[in-house]
C-alpha cells in the first residue's frame, strides 16, 4: 500500500515538475518574444540586428504555440481517452457480461459518470441473477 502512495507522489511530483518548466519556458519565450519585437520597432530594418531580432520573435512565438498545441493534446488525453476503450467494455456488457466493470485513471474527467455506471451495472447484475 505504501508503493501505491509512493508512486502515486512520484507521478504528481513530476507532472507538477513538468508543469512548471513548461509554464517558464513559455513565460521566457513571450518575454523574449516581446523583447525582439520592441528592438524590431526601434532598430533600422537593414540591420544585422534587425534580422536577429526577427528571428527570436519567429522563434519565440513558434514555441508558444507549439507548447499550446501540447498542452491541448494532454488535456484532450486526458477528457476523451479512455472513451474508445470504454465503448468497447459497454458493448460487451449490453452483449450479456454483467460481470465486467468500467475503468478509468482516477484524474480522468469523466470518473464521476464511470462510477454511476458502474452501480447501474452492479444493479442490472443483481436483477438478472434474481
Amino acid at each position: 500500500m505504501e508503493e501505491k502512495r509512493g508512486q502515486k507522489f512520484w507521478k504528481l511530483n513530476f507532472a507538477l515538475r513538468f508543469l512548471n518548466i513548461s509554464l517558464v519556458f513559455v513565460t521566457l519565450l513571450a518575454v523574449l518574444s516581446f523583447y525582439a519585437l520592441g528592438r524590431l520597432m526601434i532598430d533600422p530594418q537593414n540591420s544585422l540586428s534587425w534580422r536577429v531580432n526577427l528571428i527570436i520573435l519567429q522563434l519565440g512565438f513558434t514555441g508558444v504555440i507549439f507548447s499550446f498545441i501540447i498542452g491541448m493534446f494532454l488535456l484532450l488525453h486526458r477528457t476523451l481517452g479512455a472513451i474508445p476503450r470504454l465503448e468497447r467494455t459497454i458493448d460487451k456488457i449490453i452483449s450479456g457480461e454483467y460481470s465486467l466493470r468500467l475503468s478509468v485513471r482516477n484524474k480522468d474527467v469523466i470518473k464521476p459518470l464511470v462510477d454511476k455506471i458502474n452501480q447501474l451495472i452492479e444493479l442490472l447484475e443483481k436483477k438478472t441473477k434474481a
